[in-house]
């Protein structure tokens, strides 16, 4: 999904659009990715938890929604910032690596994670 969101970005971020549309398909798919990963690492963040019964499951959703917060607050100043006093398009360019980041990493898992 991270590889399906940086093609999104790179795309919102290069090709000049005509018509709101197309733009907004694409808008379209890069929250859809996001939220199949959410769902994916909401399921790894359950199995895992069942390892440490005791507080597994708080201490990785109290991490979970600090960083979570932490880069929303992040992303969306710098984009306020690009969008104020610079050229927007730079932020598509900096969410297409993020999101291929995202999806190298998810390469890297450990496929027995899915058999818990």
């Amino acid at each position: 999904m991270g590889f399906l969101q940086s093609v999104a970005c790179l795309a919102m971020a290069t090709v000049e659009f005509k018509d709101a549309s197309s733009l907004m398909l694409l808008a379209c798919v890069y929250s859809g990715g996001g939220a199949v990963m959410d769902v994916v690492v909401d399921g790894l963040m359950v199995v895992n938890s069942r390892l440490n019964p005791n507080s597994g499951s708080e201490e990785l959703q109290t991490y979970s929604w600090i960083f979570y917060g932490l880069g929303g607050v992040t992303g969306c100043s710098l984009a306020g910032y690009f969008v104020e006093n610079a050229n927007p398009y730079p932020c598509f360019y900096i969410m297409s690596i993020f999101c291929a980041s995202v999806g190298f990493a998810g390469l890297l898992v450990d496929k027995s994670l899915e058999e818990n």
